[in-house]
């Protein structure tokens, strides 16, 4: 199933708002307080994100998707909502004739893993705005993509 429409539309929302969940870090920072802790909201956060932006679209309410990123750390669950389901629908890249800005080099694959959406500048990947880029893996290496260039599908498991 292509799900493509709803990660480009993942990752305009986490544009418009990470911006507030650095802010967070910064001010438990300043406060002294464990970092740890902001870092437990901002994989919570991303992982409700996913869940709602994706997961609700193209699953049915007994089917669970793969989680994001590490996923959330909740009640020993990688889940926020619904923590029964189990994941029985993974994510997918398809990255045909386009540029792996990691190598420079054109490759072609019908199946990558995908791991998160990234940004990029010169030459490396963080994990914050914009999240224009698609960080990907197969069995050997990585792959960085323009998030337009490529289509996000799942295959049941």
């Amino acid at each position: 199933m292509d799900i493509t429409p709803q990660v480009r539309n993942f990752a305009n929302f986490l544009n418009l708002t990470f911006g507030e969940i650095r802010k967070l870090q910064k001010e438990v920072e300043l406060q002294g307080k464990d970092p740890w802790h902001a870092y437990i909201r901002e994989i919570g956060y991303l992982q409700f994100i996913w869940e709602t932006f994706v997961e609700t679209l193209v699953c049915d309410y007994t089917e669970g998707l793969s989680i994001y990123r590490e996923g959330a750390d909740y009640e020993d669950s990688s889940r926020v909502s619904y923590i029964e389901r189990r994941v029985d629908k993974e994510v997918f890249v398809r990255a045909e004739n386009i540029m792996n800005l990691i190598s420079g080099e054109i490759v072609n694959f019908p199946k990558l893993d995908f791991l998160e959406l990234v940004s990029f500048v010169d030459g490396y990947y963080d994990r914050d705005t914009p999240f224009d880029y698609v960080l990907c893996e197969d069995s050997l290496e990585r792959f960085i993509f323009k998030l337009t260039d490529v289509i996000f599908f799942t295959k049941k498991i």
